[in-house]
C-alpha cells in the first residue's frame, strides 16, 4: 500500500531545482527513456522570454533528449529564433541538465526519487493503469489561443488528469505560455538511477511551467574596466572585483599604507574624487579579508612598511620603523634592556616595559628579573615574500614564550 500524494510543482523562466551544470560522471546512461510501456515526450519546450527549454512528462528538463535540434543540452539562452538555433549562429546555452528531486521517510525508510542523466518517474498520474497512454503528455497554452482562438491542447485539456482550471472550467492559464504535465514516482522498475533505486515515494507531481514574453534586449553589457596603478614603493599589491555594477561612481580610489605607534601597519581607502576617507587604519593584509564600498570588493596583500630591515628605513624615527637583530647576547625581556632588539610594535615580553607596565600591576613586577631563565632564541630564514621552509630546524610557531 502507497500513500499517495501530490506535489504542486510551479516552474519559471529559469527554473531552479536539482539543476547539473556539468557533464555526467563516467557510468551514467545518458539515453532517455526507451521502455515501449511509457508515453514519453521529450520534444516539447517553452520559448519565451528569451528562452527556449525542453520540458518532459518524467521529471526531467532542460535537456534535448530527443535530439530535436541536434545538440546535448536543451536550454538556449538567449533565444530570438528556432532557425537560429537549428543553423548554429545562436546556440548558447545556460543549462545542460536538470530535474526533479525529491525524498522523504517512508515507514521508517528514506526514498528518494530522482530525474538527472536518467530519471525514475513514469508519465501520468499514480491512478492510471497504463503509462503508455498517449494523453499523458506535455500540454501547451499560449496567451493567444485560448477560448476565442483555441489550440488543440485548449480543446483537449487533461481535466481528468488533474490539470488546473479556473472557476468556470477553463483552462487556468498562467503566463503568455504555460506547460501542464502529470507523472508519478510509483513504478518500482523505474527506481534504478544509481544516486536513488530505492523504493518508491509515492508521489503524483503536477507540473507547471509558465513565462512572460517580457521582451527586453539580449545585449549583455561587458564588465566594467578597473584601472589600477601601483604608486610609491610599497610592497602592497591590491586585487578589485565588481560586485554591483550599479553601485559604481566611476570615482577614483586610493590605497594607502601608514605605520602609527597605535594601530601598526595599517592602510586606509580613500575616495579621491570627493577627498573623502571611506575606512581607516584596516590592518588586514592577508587577502583573505574583503572590504566592501561603492560596489566594489578589494583585497589587500602585504603593503606592511614596518617589516624592512633597520638599514631599510625611510625616516629615522624608530618608534615607527624597522627592526635590528644586535650581535652579542640580549635579553628578550623587560629586564636588561629589552627594546635594544628594536622589534617594531612589540609591548610586554618583547618590549621596553615589565609586566607591571603591561598588564597594569604597577611598579612592583610579579616576576624579579633575577628570576628568569635563559633560552636560545633562532630564528629561521625568510624571504622578502614571507615564504619559509617549514622543514627548518630553528622554525617555531609558539606565539607566546613565558
Amino acid at each position: 500500500m502507497y500513500c499517495s500524494k501530490v506535489l504542486g510543482v510551479i516552474l519559471c523562466s529559469l527554473i531552479l531545482m536539482a539543476v547539473s551544470l556539468a557533464a555526467p560522471p563516467p557510468g551514467y546512461d545518458l539515453t532517455s527513456p526507451t521502455s515501449q510501456s511509457r508515453s514519453i515526450d521529450n520534444e516539447t519546450f517553452i520559448n519565451a522570454n528569451m528562452i527556449l527549454m525542453f520540458v518532459t512528462n518524467h521529471g526531467s528538463f532542460g535537456r534535448d533528449l530527443a535530439g530535436v535540434f541536434g545538440y546535448d543540452f536543451g536550454t538556449f539562452y538567449p533565444f530570438e529564433t528556432i532557425a537560429q538555433i537549428e543553423d548554429g549562429s545562436l546556440a548558447k546555452t545556460v543549462l545542460y541538465s536538470a530535474g526533479l528531486w525529491a525524498g522523504g521517510i517512508v515507514d521508517n525508510s528514506t526514498r528518494v526519487t530522482i530525474a538527472e542523466y536518467s530519471d525514475e518517474y513514469v508519465p501520468g498520474p499514480i491512478s492510471g493503469t497504463h503509462s503508455d497512454d498517449p494523453a499523458y503528455r506535455v500540454y501547451k497554452l499560449y496567451r493567444d489561443s485560448l477560448e476565442d482562438n483555441p489550440n488543440s491542447d485548449y480543446s483537449n485539456w487533461p481535466v481528468d488528469q488533474g490539470a488546473p482550471v479556473d472557476d468556470q472550467g477553463r483552462p487556468q492559464m498562467l503566463g503568455d505560455q504555460m506547460l501542464w504535465a502529470v507523472y508519478n514516482d510509483a513504478d518500482p522498475e523505474a527506481h534504478d538511477n544509481n544516486g536513488g533505486a530505492t523504493d518508491p515515494l509515492g508521489i503524483e507531481v503536477h507540473q507547471t511551467t509558465w513565462a512572460y514574453n517580457d521582451g527586453g534586449s539580449i545585449i549583455i553589457p561587458g564588465a566594467p574596466e578597473i584601472d589600477i596603478e601601483h604608486v610609491g614603493d610599497s610592497p602592497g599589491s591590491l586585487e578589485v572585483f565588481v560586485m554591483d555594477p550599479g553601485l559604481l561612481t566611476n570615482h577614483r580610489y586610493a590605497i594607502t599604507f601608514n605605520d602609527d605607534p597605535v594601530y601598526g601597519s595599517n592602510f586606509n581607502i580613500v575616495d579621491l574624487t570627493t577627498m573623502t576617507v571611506i575606512e581607516s587604519n584596516l590592518t588586514d593584509q592577508d587577502g583573505l579579508h574583503s572590504h566592501y564600498f561603492d560596489g566594489l570588493e578589494i583585497k589587500v596583500f602585504g603593503g606592511r612598511l614596518g617589516v624592512r630591515p633597520w638599514d631599510e628605513q625611510t625616516t629615522s624615527d624608530s618608534s615607527l620603523w624597522g627592526w635590528m637583530i644586535p650581535s652579542g647576547e640580549r635579553r628578550f625581556t623587560w629586564a636588561g634592556g629589552a627594546n635594544n632588539f628594536e622589534w617594531e610594535g612589540f609591548r610586554g615580553a618583547l618590549g621596553w616595559g615589565g609586566p607591571g607596565d603591561t598588564h597594569g600591576f604597577g611598579s612592583n613586577d610579579p616576576v624579579p628579573a633575577t628570576d628568569l631563565p635563559r633560552v636560545l632564541l633562532k630564528l629561521a630564514p625568510v624571504d622578502a615574500d614571507g615564504n619559509f621552509d617549514i622543514g627548518h630546524p630553528d622554525v617555531s610557531f609558539a606565539y607566546r614564550y613565558g
